[in-house]
């Protein structure tokens, strides 16, 4: 999700593209726009940002633009320091 993520925000016109993701808790794609992200899922990539198309509160409390921005400032799984801060409950 985290590299879609990095090439929509390169994109010039984003208002014409339709970007999905996999959603967790329904097995289906959804529109990304519209998906609630969770940061410290396990992934392929590593990077912890997984996609719910219902809310579960604690789980996955993250919106599309909020999820942009982590992605790039980098502030994944990935990242040592935010992952200890993310691990501990902190941010």
């Amino acid at each position: 999700i985290t590299n879609s993520f990095i090439w929509y925000m390169a994109q010039k016109s984003k208002d014409k593209i339709k970007l999905y993701v996999y959603s967790r808790d329904t097995n289906r794609y959804i529109l990304a726009q519209d998906a609630w992200y969770s940061r410290v899922d396990i992934t392929p990539m590593g990077y912890g940002i997984g996609a719910y198309e219902f809310h579960t509160y604690g789980i996955n409390d993250n919106y599309f633009k909020e999820v942009l921005l982590y992605a790039a400032r980098g502030e994944t799984l990935l990242n040592p320091y935010i992952n200890i801060l993310l691990s501990e409950n902190k941010i």
